[in-house]
């Protein structure tokens, strides 16, 4: 009766990023405690052995107690490890990405954008956002462009990816540009030859 029981070693890994809409995070790190890429604490490799990713329970953001739950090596046995339990030795923590709003329309005689003049970008790729509710306004009725003008009571709707409003947030203000109104002319009328082209 003589048993040796070799248990793998425990990881601490840890990360705040940006939602980008993937739950693996790459990078490297090493026993060192170096790290580069998506990782901002990784400990407890030994030797030569090296990280390359590891795998959230979640992509979206704000996801109370989000984890990590998988990883792989780029250099080592992955077998000899094993992740800490969920919580500060063990936590991916994600937050919202701040889309940018823009606006335009057609001088009204009105400061006021409504959400169909508005338009929001800075999605994660596959992910189609739509502002459906909020206003903003300028400073001037007239055309021109005017940047930082207010926003209010934003709403979007997330179709693709997650799906998710919930993963972004919405500024409070962004630029906004009135173009300048088309006119059309038309003349109905008749005069006696004299020569001009004029009409009085």
């Amino acid at each position: 009766n003589n048993a040796a029981t070799i248990t793998p070693a425990t990881l601490t890994v840890t990360r705040t990023e940006t939602y980008d809409g993937n739950a693996t995070f790459t990078g490297t790190a090493n026993a060192a405690g170096t790290v580069t890429g998506q990782f901002t604490t990784v400990s407890g490799l030994l030797g030569t052995d090296a990280m390359a990713t590891a795998t959230s329970s979640s992509a979206n953001a704000a996801v109370a107690g989000n984890s990590f739950t998988g990883f792989t090596l780029s250099s080592g046995t992955a077998s000899n490890y094993q992740l800490a339990s969920a919580g500060v030795n063990n936590a991916a923590t994600i937050t919202p990405a701040t889309l940018t709003v823009t606006g335009s329309k057609v001088y009204d005689g009105t400061t006021t954008f409504v959400a169909s003049d508005l338009q929001a970008s800075g999605g994660v790729t596959g992910e189609i956002i739509q502002i459906t509710g909020g206003t903003g306004a300028t400073t001037s009725a007239d055309g021109g462009t005017y940047a930082n003008s207010p926003l209010s009571n934003l709403v979007i709707s997330v179709t693709g990816g997650s799906a998710l409003a919930s993963n972004y947030l919405l500024p409070t203000s962004g630029t906004l540009t009135i173009t300048q109104a088309i006119l059309s002319i038309s003349a109905v009328g008749t005069k006696a030859y004299d020569g001009t082209v004029t009409f009085n």
